[in-house]
């Protein structure tokens, strides 16, 4: 796919971002948002784009270009991609209902789904 990123022309090939996620060298530093799924792992979208571009020789530092570019460079490649924050909330709404004020949550949820 080619793209345009800070001035620069770039062309990303959907191998080379798998080659990059295989390799073990995307780690996430802080709080990380937006994932991308590569054969089943979870990789930092916008750090996987800045190491595909290191690797390619394009000299881009995480500050010249926002998570809003690697997600749509990414999505446009065809990968999914994971918004962190919602897979919490989504968590939380699991839990929703479990916890039982002066009871056993546990034992209430199994005898609602008893009867």
């Amino acid at each position: 796919m080619k793209t345009v990123l800070k001035g620069v022309e770039l062309e990303v090939k959907k191998e080379e971002v798998e080659e990059v996620a295989k390799s073990g060298q995307v780690k996430g530093k802080g709080k990380t948002r937006y994932m991308v799924i590569v054969e089943g792992s979870r990789v930092p979208a916008k750090r996987l784009i800045y190491e595909v571009l290191k690797k390619k020789g394009i000299n881009l530092t995480l500050q010249d270009f926002s998570t809003k570019d690697a997600v749509h460079i990414l999505r446009k490649l065809g990968f999914e991609i994971v918004d962190m924050e919602e897979e919490k909330r989504k968590s939380l709404l699991d839990l929703a209902g479990m916890i039982a004020i002066g009871g056993n949550a546990v034992e209430d949820k199994r005898n609602l789904y008893s009867s």
